[in-house]
């Protein structure tokens, strides 16, 4: 596994997260839903949830090998332990709107698996050179 890559990656993936969580958050503002959480735990969030796709990508690849497929249920597998479940939980206390969660989920679905995609594409294994060093 190659650190540094995992970590370009991931902040690639989570760059993508944070716009696209920008342009969702602004969505659901038009529909009258305020996110009260700060900005910075939002960015902070998203770089997590992208260094995790990128970081399962790299620990999958020998079992499924490398590409876009495989990023790509590395991110859905990250969608349905990080994103998919908590707003069960939310949901079930009347916090929000359930309209307003299935707009999100279904959103991240996409998201998070695109975003896994892109910080695929930026990893690569260390060569065999490298990592005897």
């Amino acid at each position: 596994m190659n650190p540094r890559r995992v970590v370009t990656g991931g902040i690639a993936a989570g760059a993508i997260l944070a716009t696209g969580g920008a342009a969702l958050g602004r969505f659901l503002a038009e529909s009258g839903w305020a996110d009260p959480t700060p900005r910075a735990v939002v960015i902070l969030r998203a770089m997590m949830l992208g260094i995790g796709c990128v970081l399962l990508y790299a620990l999958i690849i020998p079992r499924l090998g490398a590409g876009m497929k495989t990023a790509a249920t590395a991110g859905l597998i990250v969608f349905l332990v990080g994103v998919l479940f908590p707003p069960f939980a939310i949901s079930m206390n009347g916090a929000f709107e359930a309209r307003l969660l299935l707009y999100s989920v279904i959103w991240n679905a996409v998201l998070i698996p695109v975003a896994a995609m892109a910080g695929g594409a930026l990893y690569r294994e260390l060569e065999e050179s490298q990592a005897r060093i």
